[in-house]
């Protein structure tokens, strides 16, 4: 009998339990009810550090940031003031965006520009399909004889005088 009787005195499980009333009962030193918050919500705050930091591993560190907040603030929280999600989403945007100047201001992004790495990519095809306009097949035949490589079918049909 007593052993129905702690049961039934346990906390609600947390899957149950609205948003306000896992921070509520965080505020009273649940640990469990901060992993359910976690567990809820960790997908959320890494979709917000993916597009305000534009870096996944950046991303993971906010989510670990948001939530280390969570367990010191989480006395801050007052449910008469909005719902727990909008309060874990609202210190993942300013978190976020803290990181993200902090980062602009070590000039993390400089030199990552998509844009730049394309038009580099770009440019490279050019300079070899310039190259390859200007050397005749001989020509060609004998730089992939001093490189060592040629295309498949001149390999095939010169035996093994590129091996």
């Amino acid at each position: 009998m007593q052993r129905r009787t702690r049961m039934a005195s346990a906390p609600a499980p947390a899957v149950t339990l609205s948003d306000e009333d896992l921070v509520l009962q965080a505020q009273q030193g649940d640990r469990v009810a901060l992993g359910a918050l976690f567990d809820r919500y960790a997908s959320l705050v890494l979709g917000i550090g993916l597009r305000t930091l534009r870096d996944r591993g950046e991303a993971e560190d906010l989510v670990q940031e948001v939530f280390l907040s969570l367990c010191e603030k989480v006395r801050g929280f007052d449910p008469s003031k909005g719902s727990g999600r909008t309060w874990i989403v609202q210190i993942a945007y300013r978190r976020g965006f803290d990181r993200r100047a902090y980062l602009f201001r070590r000039k993390f992004y400089d030199g990552t520009e998509l844009g730049h790495i394309q038009n580099t990519l770009q440019v490279e095809a050019r300079y070899e399909q310039q190259i390859a306009d200007l050397l005749t097949g001989e020509q060609l035949h004998a730089a992939f004889v001093v490189c060592g490589r040629a295309p498949r079918p001149w390999r095939i049909g010169m035996g093994n005088a590129y091996e």
